[in-house]
């Protein structure tokens, strides 16, 4: 069901904005090797008081080194796209006291993740951290060490292909102009199969948490996924990148095979995004979903704010949460607001 109706003009003035680099806290640059020309999008995590746990144990590694196929998924697509992938048990790279490293395989390009660990034996609660488009699982440290200090092991991982700025090192395999949106569903969905084999992991308590495009990708899951997890955090969820793409790139315009702006992304990341409806997915999710919508600046919910009430009335059950002050990463006490609203809804949704 395409919900077209933003005016083209209106539109583009939106994109060149939320296009922008977000201000960046002291010390942290948007600079990116990828293009002398590329436009990033910067999108950094929360910033609240962080309690992490101080304990460790010395670094144990296990050398596993399985290829056999544990998992393939053919999941039906009102888009015709194809979600279909193989992936092999995680191997555990490295375990301490509060952060278990290990390496998931999706489709022979693996994906280097991070669960970072609350004090205590285990098993814990989980979330799964889906980062916004070309930004690193790094930028979400303070984020997965909130939860963390709170009881709640967070996953971070990079979607293959992997970070667009030259500050970080990547964490996944794959080329940056292969990714699309079936191939970040794809990394979720290998990354959420690892996580509940693994033994700290309360398997009857998994939580998604989108960012920017990342909550695209997290609701594609979620709807292909409902069995596995408990409910679905979407922050500032980037649900007006096809009607966007769609603007630079009509009928008459022939799709290269890359772009720099808005985003560095290939042709067929473009070609598949055009016709993509996001709303088919949102009714086949009938758990408790929360989405926090910024105000201010950068916020998408300040430039699109019609996204997430069509959100509202495709999701089953939506809690829609305007955080004042918010701009689109939640910085400053926007962000601290966000993760008590965040832990408040865990809570109530945890078994």
């Amino acid at each position: 069901m395409k919900k077209r109706i933003l005016p083209v003009v209106i539109s583009l003035t939106m994109l060149a904005a939320s296009a922008c680099n977000a201000e960046l806290p002291a010390g942290l640059t948007g600079e990116t090797e990828a293009s002398s020309e590329v436009t990033t999008e910067t999108e950094e995590t929360t910033e609240t008081e962080v309690t992490t746990t101080e304990e460790t144990t010395s670094e144990t590694t296990e050398e596993s080194t399985s290829d056999e196929t544990t998992g393939t998924a053919s999941m039906p697509d009102p888009n015709g796209i194809s979600f279909e992938y193989a992936t092999t048990a995680p191997v555990i790279t490295s375990e301490t006291a509060d952060l278990l490293k290990f390496d998931v395989t999706r489709d022979g390009l693996t994906m280097s993740c991070k669960m970072y660990l609350p004090a205590g034996e285990g098993p814990f609660p989980v979330v799964i951290v889906g980062s916004g488009i070309r930004e690193s699982c790094d930028e979400y440290l303070e984020l997965a060490q909130n939860f963390q200090a709170n009881g709640i092991a967070c996953v971070l991982f990079d979607f293959c292909g992997g970070p667009e700025e030259s500050r970080f090192v990547s964490n996944s395999e794959g080329e940056m102009l292969d990714m699309t949106l079936s191939s970040e569903v794809k990394d979720m969905n290998a990354v959420l199969d690892g996580v509940l084999t693994l033994e700290k992991t309360d398997a009857d308590n998994v939580f998604l948490f989108g960012h920017s495009f990342g909550g695209e990708v997290a609701t594609v899951v979620a709807s292909q996924r409902e069995d596995d997890i408990n409910a679905l955090i979407l922050m500032e969820p980037a649900y007006q990148m096809s009607d966007i793409i769609s603007i630079f790139f009509p009928p008459s315009v022939q799709i290269p095979d890359y772009v720099t702006t808005p985003f560095y992304l290939g042709h067929d990341f473009i070609e598949e995004i055009i016709d993509f409806d996001i709303y088919e997915y949102m009714g086949g999710y009938d758990d408790n979903v929360i989405l926090f919508q910024g105000d201010t600046g950068d916020a998408l919910g300040a430039m699109f704010p019609q996204y997430y009430t069509w959100a509202g009335d495709e999701f089953p059950s939506m809690r829609l949460e305007v955080v004042q002050g918010a701009d689109h990463v939640f910085s400053g006490d926007a962000g601290q607001t966000m993760f008590d609203l965040c832990m408040e809804f865990i809570n109530e949704n945890k078994i």
